[in-house]
C-alpha cells in the first residue's frame, strides 16, 4: 500500500491551511513560513475554481515575503519572483491585475541590482497592465508603483518627472484614495521636498511648464487673507543663508492655531521656533 509523503494528504483544505499558517506568520521571515507557501502553492490546482488565480496570488505573496524581509529571504527572493514570472508567461496571465505586484517586485528587484533606468520602465509595464486588465477593482498596488517610480526617477536626477510623479499620487484625481491616506501623504511631503529643490537650482518655470500644479500651500491666498500682526523672525544660530519653513496647521473656533506640522523646510536649523518676543 502506497503512503502520502505528506500525513495530511494532497487536499485543498491542506492548502488552505498551509496558507493560513504562513498568512498568521506575516511578521517574520522563516524557512518554515516559505515551505508552507510552496505546499499552498502546490496543492492550489485542487480549487475547482480560479485556481490559476489563487496560485499566482500564492506565488506573488511568497516574492513579496522575500522582499519586505531581504536581509533574511534575499536568498530567495529573486528564485521565487523569477517562479512566479514563468507561471504567468506559462498560463498567460499577463493581463490580470494583480500581476501589478508581480511587476512593481520584479522593478524592486532591477533596482536593487543598479539597473534604475530599467526598473522605471518596469513600473511603466505594471501600470499598463492594470490600467488594460479586464478584473480591475480597487488596489493601492498602482499608488504603491508611481511611489516607486517616483523613487527612481529621484535617483536618477529626474527630478521634475519625479515631481509630477509624486504629484499624480499627492492628487490622486481619479483614484480610490482618501486625501488623509498614508500614500497622499507622503506623496505631499516628497513633493514638497522637491520643489524646494528645484526652486532652489532656478527650474520652477521649467516645472510649471511641465504641468506642476500650484497645490497647497502655494497658492495665491494674498488676496483672501491678511494677517492682523507680523512677528519678525530671529534666525537660529549656525544658519548660513536664510531660508523657509512650510507650516501646515489647524485654526479652531476662537482662533487658536492648533495642531502645528512641519511639512517641509529649507534647513532642519529652522524647523525649531526661536523667541522673538
Amino acid at each position: 500500500m502506497a503512503t502520502s509523503r505528506n500525513p495530511y494528504g494532497d487536499h485543498k483544505t491542506t492548502g488552505d491551511l498551509a496558507q493560513n499558517y504562513a498568512d498568521a506568520l506575516n511578521a517574520t521571515y522563516s524557512i518554515d513560513r516559505r515551505k508552507a507557501y510552496l505546499r499552498n502553492i502546490e496543492l492550489a490546482h485542487l480549487h475547482t475554481e480560479h485556481a490559476l488565480e489563487i496560485q499566482l496570488e500564492r506565488q506573488i505573496k511568497m516574492a513579496e515575503m522575500g522582499y519586505f524581509f531581504q536581509f533574511k529571504g534575499r536568498k530567495y527572493f529573486r528564485k521565487d519572483i523569477n517562479l512566479a514570472s514563468r507561471f504567468v508567461k506559462k498560463m498567460g496571465l499577463q493581463a490580470q491585475s494583480m500581476t501589478v505586484r508581480l511587476e512593481t517586485l520584479n522593478a524592486l528587484n532591477l533596482y536593487s541590482i543598479g539597473r534604475i533606468d530599467k526598473a522605471i520602465r518596469q513600473i511603466d509595464t505594471a501600470l499598463d497592465i492594470f490600467s488594460k486588465a479586464p478584473d480591475v477593482g480597487i488596489s493601492i498596488y498602482p499608488y504603491i508603483a508611481k511611489l516607486y517610480k517616483a523613487d527612481f526617477l529621484k535617483l536618477d536626477k529626474q527630478n521634475i518627472a519625479a515631481l509630477l510623479q509624486y504629484q499624480s499620487v499627492m492628487q490622486n484625481v481619479k483614484g480610490k484614495l482618501p486625501s488623509d491616506h498614508p500614500f497622499v501623504a507622503k506623496a505631499f511631503r516628497k513633493w514638497i521636498g522637491l520643489r524646494f529643490e528645484i526652486e532652489e537650482n532656478g527650474r520652477l518655470a521649467e516645472a510649471e511648464a511641465a504641468g506642476m500644479c500650484e497645490c497647497w500651500p502655494f497658492e495665491d491666498y494674498n488676496s483672501q487673507l491678511q494677517p492682523i500682526r507680523r512677528f519678525p523672525p530671529k534666525m537660529p544660530s549656525g544658519t548660513q543663508r536664510s531660508g523657509h519653513v512650510i507650516v501646515k496647521y489647524d485654526v479652531n473656533d476662537a482662533g487658536k492655531v492648533t495642531k502645528i506640522e512641519i511639512v517641509g523646510s529649507t534647513s532642519k536649523l529652522l524647523n525649531h521656533p526661536q523667541s522673538s518676543l
